[in-house]
């Protein structure tokens, strides 16, 4: 069951090099990046196991959906007999192993998602992320903009692949499936994402009142810091800022106004 989006969303955002420009269409233009899942930096991303174990009846449906879109050439007079079902699904068991790698491809070119997560405090995120604590977190409120945040999903943790089956899922569940399970190694990240199935890479405009604060990191210089908050004065609309700072004696990040 699909999980309503938490009250805050945030995203860790360098500003080496292009990034800086990056954020000032974020923080000036409200849009927002949307990456295809297999340039991100695990190459884990998107694997997964197919099952094609499916009844004679789902066999003859694929085939005859095959024949139909002229993907399976066949004698017009010839029939779906089960003996030519059961060679089929034999064909198929077999093609199950080099299928997952085409449809991760194929998918991969139709999908857009940016990451987001529930916590803006992490130690890790900011040193990964957010250019060795020196760039931003990016805090929305999916309130603000509920239809923007309508396809946001949570990431499903485990020690294994998902396991598809192809009669029993659709292309969409498949989709969701393979591209939002991740390995449970990464579970400290607790990340949404927001996914597009149709329109590939590409910027997307999100309503301006959604991106409510900016937190900047505790390692931020001062030019970068001066640039920021002059986008954040000519930008229309409120954000309000916020650092992160460094624990005294643990380590640990607290966000506090600024």
């Amino acid at each position: 069951m699909k999980r309503p989006p938490p009250s805050r969303l945030y995203k860790y955002h360098s500003i080496a090099g292009r990034r800086l420009e990056w954020l000032r269409q974020i923080v000036l233009e409200s849009e927002l990046y949307f990456a295809s899942p297999l340039a991100f930096n695990d190459p884990f991303e998107a694997r997964f196991d197919i099952s094609m174990e499916g009844s004679v009846s789902d066999y003859r449906a694929f085939a005859e959906e095959a024949r139909h879109r002229g993907h399976l050439q066949l004698p017009a007079n010839m029939g779906m007999t089960d003996y030519f079902l059961t060679a089929l699904a034999s064909d198929f068991a077999s093609l199950a192993l080099s299928f997952p790698e085409h449809f991760r491809e194929s998918a991969g070119r139709d999908i857009g998602v940016p990451c987001l997560t529930e916590v803006n405090d992490d130690v890790l995120m900011w040193g990964h992320y957010a250019d060795g604590h020196r760039g931003v977190c990016l805090d929305f409120t999916p309130a603000n903009a509920p239809q923007f945040f309508e396809d946001a999903y949570d990431i499903t943790y485990s020690p294994h692949y998902p396991q598809l089956n192809w009669f029993r899922m659709g292309d969409e569940e498949r989709a969701r499936a393979a591209f939002l399970t991740k390995s449970s190694l990464w579970q400290y990240e607790r990340e949404w994402r927001l996914v597009d199935l149709h329109s590939g890479a590409g910027l997307r405009r999100f309503p301006p009142d959604a991106l409510t604060a900016i937190v900047l990191g505790c390692e931020m210089g001062p030019d970068a810091e001066s640039r920021i908050r002059g986008w954040v004065r000519e930008r229309s609309g409120s954000l309000a800022v916020r650092r992160a700072t460094r624990g005294a004696h643990e380590y640990t990040i607290t966000v506090v106004d600024a």
